[in-house]
């Protein structure tokens, strides 16, 4: 596979993916690290920012969780929160500037970068209720 996105990122789009289709009932943070196979500690520290983002909601205590109150998020969104929204780097390469005079991938790699980021903004959480 050669487009990977981040171990977090991951964990945030598959985590969400499962509140969403749980109605917008509360899930624990164990409970949702243990469907999607990822360590607990790290989805509690994902989550949390994505609480503060107002991605998701959470609520302490017994009875408590995480949950969704809007659906309509879509994946774009998650993806910027975690991996960043940086437009000063236009190289795929991660070059700040070009030895030559016309990039050597030419415009390819940015058109794939603005399919992806069409796909990623289409695709929204509450495409995924009823799912299991």
């Amino acid at each position: 596979m050669l487009i990977r996105f981040s171990e977090g990122l991951s964990i945030a789009l598959h985590g969400l993916a499962y509140l969403a289709t749980k109605n917008g009932e509360k899930i624990s943070g164990k409970e949702i690290a243990k469907k999607i196979d990822a360590a607990e500690n790290t989805l509690q520290k994902i989550f949390q920012r994505l609480v503060k983002a107002g991605v998701v909601s959470s609520q302490r205590g017994p009875s408590g969780g995480f949950y969704l109150e809007d659906s309509d998020v879509d994946f774009l969104t998650v993806y910027k929160l975690l991996e960043g929204d940086d437009k000063k780097l236009n190289c795929p390469l991660g070059k700040t500037s070009c030895p030559f005079e016309h990039c050597i991938l030419g415009n390819d790699f940015k058109n794939i970068e603005k399919k992806l980021e069409e796909l990623l903004k289409s695709k929204r959480l509450s495409d995924l209720k009823g799912r299991s």
